[in-house]
């Protein structure tokens, strides 16, 4: 995934079809959340968040690796967490892609 394709996650609070929503918000919704389907597969099958791939990490890298003098002694630690965060994210990618598949298998067994 190249850092063009890269969009960040849109906001999944509307999973349900809610009473004041018109039929058109409705399907603005599903065509959201479809889109947001598309960029978590695709971050999956590229092998999930890599430094390399997206740009805004690798702002976030060099933005700690050159951090003023005063914060040298914050560096690490901060460093430590924004590697955490990477790979939290990637085992929620792991854990969602798991889920699909899960999901594919029940619809077929029902079918």
């Amino acid at each position: 995934m190249s850092c063009e394709d890269y969009v960040p996650e849109i906001d999944n609070d509307f999973d349900e079809y809610e009473s004041n929503d018109t039929f058109e918000e409705h399907i603005d919704k599903q065509k959201a959340l479809e889109f947001q389907e598309n960029i978590l597969k695709k971050l999956y099958d590229d092998g999930g968040l890599r430094c390399e791939n997206i740009i805004e990490i690798q702002y976030l890298m060099e933005l700690i690796k050159y951090v003023p003098e005063k914060f040298k002694d914050k560096q690490e630690p901060i460093a430590k967490c924004l590697e955490l965060i990477i790979n939290m994210a990637n085992q929620f990618l792991d854990i969602y892609n798991k889920q699909v598949i899960q999901n594919k298998d029940k619809d077929k067994e029902a079918n």
